[in-house]
């Protein structure tokens, strides 16, 4: 789309300026989207998410456009990806929309850390560990950021109503240690990117968690999807609609391996990958 221009998608309006980091976001993670609206629909009291490294704002702004969300906490620490999230933040603000959108990096202790920003929108920007070592290549550079500890800015007392979706590039340890308390006592379903590494988090994490009162349920690529003990009643449920909607994605890829290209002339496959997919539609105002 040109530069300016609106992108109307399912999960809301975004910048033509959002829209090739998003295409990838969407065509990466279609079922950990439709995991997240499925708790927002089945699981009882679950109407919140805490975005953690929220980018663009994907997960935010499907979040905060859709029924019966109330609330939506984002953090994303890039300034340049900040300005951008808040530009889609406004192309869908609706009266009463309760999405507040933090310019910080979270950890396990206030103050400013060591952020590496590889580039403009990019996802591999990331907190660096302290004392951490990076040789720069061209176009990165090392910049501070502030950052909070999510305990500090939660309402502990609140009901367990939130999916946490967390994607801090390594930073997990500590983003889980400033978050413990929410993580505990507010969040029912976790989301957390878990990279092989290095570092390689895997391990510590779901023993984090697990103190934490949750069950480790699958993964969606490097995403993690952890339920708390309250809503252990849901596990078949949630494991179901993963499998089944997995299988869908298995005889959709067979039929397109068999066939190639003429495989995406048959309007019915062509409809239901882009289905599975969650393709963005071409629906562009100025």
């Amino acid at each position: 789309p040109p530069a300016g221009a609106v992108v109307e998608t399912p999960y809301g309006k975004f910048t033509a300026e959002s829209m090739a980091t998003l295409r990838m976001a969407a065509l990466k993670e279609p079922l950990q989207l439709n995991l997240m609206r499925h708790c927002f629909t089945a699981i009882e009291c679950v109407d919140g998410l805490i975005d953690v490294g929220a980018n663009l704002g994907l997960y935010s702004i499907a979040a905060a456009t859709a029924k019966p969300v109330r609330h939506v906490t984002a953090f994303e620490p890039s300034p340049d990806t900040f300005k951008e999230l808040e530009a889609n933040i406004a192309l869908n603000r609706r009266q009463g929309m309760k999405l507040v959108a933090h310019n910080l990096a979270v950890s396990d202790s206030p103050g400013e850390v060591s952020f590496l920003r590889r580039g403009k929108f990019s996802p591999g920007n990331k907190v660096m560990a302290a004392g951490g070592v990076e040789t720069l290549a061209a176009g990165e550079a090392l910049v501070s950021i502030g950052c909070v500890r999510i305990d500090d800015l939660i309402d502990l007392a609140g009901p367990r109503d939130s999916f946490l979706k967390m994607d801090v590039e390594g930073h997990e340890i500590s983003a889980i240690k400033g978050a413990g308390a929410t993580i505990a006592k507010r969040c029912a379903v976790a989301q957390i990117e878990l990279l092989r590494g290095p570092p390689d988090n895997r391990a510590e994490v779901k023993a984090m968690m697990e103190a934490l009162g949750f069950t480790f349920l699958f993964r969606c690529g490097a995403d993690h999807i952890f339920l708390h003990a309250d809503h252990a009643a849901r596990r078949d449920e949630m494991e179901d609609m993963f499998w089944g909607h997995a299988q869908k994605a298995s005889k959709l890829l067979a039929r397109l391996a068999l066939n190639g290209p003429r495989a995406l002339q048959d309007e019915r496959v062509a409809a239901g990958f882009g289905r599975f997919f969650n393709r963005f539609p071409t629906a562009v105002s100025k």
